[in-house]
């Protein structure tokens, strides 16, 4: 606490919170996915287990090249591909807005992985792939084979102790997934922050209340960031870093990011460099020309929201994460597996009913190759 008891003026005043003050994004007719949701809840009696964060004191560039693929199917002998899941749901937190005590907590979070997981095709025991859920709350998860057991939360080689979603934490476990070569998959559901540059910290207060501070460093530039359950701030370039060593020995896989959080799009923006766009007829922001890549390497981002956008609740979950498992795991389109056309189209129809449009939201996808045919969130392996 030293540093930051030298630190006397903590800014009152957040761009925007996820979950904040929004409501949930109006409901449609119930789907197959509601239906497993509802039945996974009643066979299971899935119980959720809320732990308090331990209370923590405190580039990636493109070069030209011909487009490529979308994404491929790739054989068996390669590496092992690599799914990791980042969820915070920032228990006990508040902070202050303009004098007001606000609850940082998230619940939708609570909700994600059984919809996510649902769509990964994720079973107990899975080999196929490598699997790392960096959440501070334990899920016992059903998998399609009724099978009803407690997801392992990730830890290092030769360590027992969960890595719980810190900046350092979730810097850690990308790094080792990524080095493990193959092609990966990673879903952020957390506080993306947009502010004045600075730090950030939080402090326990006597209630025992978790409270998140800011404290700018006096530029009149802004920043987007996660917030890490340390209260530490993750930046974009340090998250990519941990995305590319070693990039230049991979060949043909594809990374794609899932952001569903507030200011998702932001989070990367200026980082990584995606020339191929999928974004919402009704998004007006046009999109600059980026040079091509001379990788081989497939890398896609899939944004909740653009700066200064909320990213909503949907059927007590995350708007992004459900719509886009619901996309990609019904029958949406006459049997077909959606393109990233159909995706983006069909979750900004959902997105565009949200009554309250000060809490409207803009999904994106972006690539660095085209994304042609079918999508799917990890490629499929034959």
């Amino acid at each position: 606490m030293e540093n930051q008891q030298q630190r006397t003026h903590a800014s009152s005043t957040l761009s925007s919170v996820q979950g904040v003050g929004s409501t949930p994004i109006l409901e449609d007719k119930p789907s197959r996915l509601d239906t497993f949701l509802a039945s996974a809840r009643d066979r299971a009696s899935r119980r959720l287990h809320w732990l308090r964060s331990p209370l923590l004191l405190p580039s990636f560039q493109e070069e030209e090249s011909s487009p490529k693929w979308g994404n491929e199917v790739r054989g068996s002998g390669e590496p092992k591909d690599f799914v990791v899941v980042i969820l915070a749901q920032y228990f006990g937190w508040i902070t202050t807005v303009n004098g007001k005590e606000i609850n940082l907590q998230l619940t939708a979070v609570l909700n994600d992985p059984q919809v996510l997981l649902r769509c990964l095709g994720y079973r107990h025991g899975d080999t196929t792939r490598r699997w790392y859920f960096i959440m501070d709350f334990d899920v016992d998860y059903e998998d399609a084979e009724g099978v009803v057991k407690r997801l392992p939360r990730a830890k290092l080689p030769g360590t027992e102790e969960p890595i719980l979603p810190t900046s350092q934490g979730i810097r850690r476990i990308l790094r080792a997934a990524y080095s493990g070569g193959g092609s990966g998959f990673v879903h952020c559901g957390m506080h993306g922050m947009y502010s004045d540059t600075g730090e950030s910290s939080i402090t326990r207060d006597a209630n025992g209340a978790i409270r998140y501070m800011e404290f700018p460093d006096g530029s009149p530039a802004k920043e987007a960031f996660i917030v890490g359950t340390d209260g530490v701030r993750l930046r974009g370039l340090d998250f990519m870093k941990c995305l590319s060593d070693g990039d230049d020995k991979r060949y043909n896989t594809t990374l794609t990011l899932m952001f569903d959080m507030c200011n998702a799009a932001e989070f990367l923006a200026g980082v990584v460099k995606l020339r191929y766009q999928y974004r919402s007829p009704n998004f007006d922001g046009g999109a600059a020309a980026v040079a091509a890549s001379r990788s081989t390497n497939q890398l896609v981002v899939i944004s909740a929201s653009q700066r200064g956008q909320v990213a909503g609740q949907y059927r007590g979950c995350g708007a992004l994460t459900y719509l886009v498992a619901r996309a990609v795991t019904e029958e949406l389109y006459e049997g077909q597996v959606p393109t990233a056309s159909d995706i983006i189209r069909s979750i900004d129809e959902i997105c565009q009913t949200q009554p309250n449009k000060s809490f409207l939201q803009t999904p994106q996808m972006a690539s660095r190759y085209p994304l042609t045919g079918s999508f799917w969130l990890i490629p499929k392996r034959h």
